[in-house]
């Protein structure tokens, strides 16, 4: 069924992932109400990579930022990474998502605001239109080198052999029942993780993504689930059971920054409920 889902509210969500300092080699982005990234703005992992990228986030004139890490930001685990993370946090509208969620309300007025900061006056004409996001910086555990790992079931033998509790190398457990846009760095399993010539997926072949993200996208069901990590596999894919994935890597495979951002549109309508379409910019 068409719908003109523009009749109704609806929120602009311009998405890019793994920049891999190149991030002031992009042309402008586009317009949108808020502006995400799903991780690896660094390359190396130094906090002088994380403070350069948040610099340049912070100047663009989306009404709010999402950002959440990659396996590649390791400075962001250092304690001036934190440090910086937190002051950047503190400013209106900057949202750093480990595990957690913040929900922003689209206003009738065309401002895009939290919702603990949503005034009487501001819904006089209207309720406004209210979006949970949720993120993580983890993906499926690749090697003791890298940041912010999931430990998929047929890995269970790689926690025996580490210091780490149990459960912080299964955040994916933490997802919420119910979440509108899930924010994460890897891909879930068979859905744009597509690595040739890898063997160590779930299934010990090329598809890469976690099985426990898969679960847990399963079980909370968001419209939008945001990605990067496999560079090679940037672009959409909707599965038919009401969640549509973008992989918005910049970075190809050369890690050239070549992909577009990805932009959708949060819609909520008599005829579908709450539908994300991709915006073709």
């Amino acid at each position: 069924m068409w719908v003109n889902v523009l009749r109704y509210p609806h929120m602009r969500i311009v998405s890019i992932s793994d920049t891999h300092n190149r991030h002031k080699q992009l042309p402008p982005l586009p317009a949108g109400n808020v502006l995400v990234h799903a991780g690896d703005f660094s390359t190396a992992g130094k906090v002088t990579e994380l403070r350069s990228f948040l610099e340049w986030f912070s100047s663009h004139p989306h009404d709010q930022k999402i950002l959440i890490c990659g396996n590649h930001d390791k400075g962001a685990t250092q304690r001036n990474g934190k440090a910086n993370l937190r002051d950047w946090s503190a400013q209106p509208g900057h949202h750093y998502l480990d595990c957690t969620s913040v929900t922003l309300v689209k206003l009738t007025d065309g401002r895009t605001v939290e919702d603990d900061l949503v005034r009487p006056a501001d819904i006089e004409q209207g309720p406004g239109f209210a979006i949970k996001f949720w993120g993580s910086p983890h993906c499926r555990w690749i090697n003791a080198k890298w940041a912010f790992p999931h430990v998929d079931d047929d890995q269970e033998n790689i926690i025996a052999a580490l210091p780490t509790p149990r459960e912080v190398l299964k955040p994916f457990e933490k997802m919420p029942d119910v979440a509108d846009v899930v924010v994460t760095h890897g891909p879930r399993y068979g859905v744009l993780d597509y690595l040739p010539g890898a063997t160590d997926g779930p299934r010990k072949g090329p598809h890469i993504g976690s099985s426990g993200l898969s679960d847990a996208i399963r079980t909370t069901r968001p419209v939008l689930h945001i990605h990067g990590h496999i560079h090679e596999q940037s672009g959409t894919f909707d599965d038919g059971g009401g969640t549509l994935t973008v992989n918005a890597a910049i970075c190809d495979g050369g890690y050239n920054a070549t992909n577009p951002p990805r932009v959708v549109d949060l819609s909520d309508t008599p005829e579908t409920g709450l539908i994300a379409t991709v915006v073709r910019v």
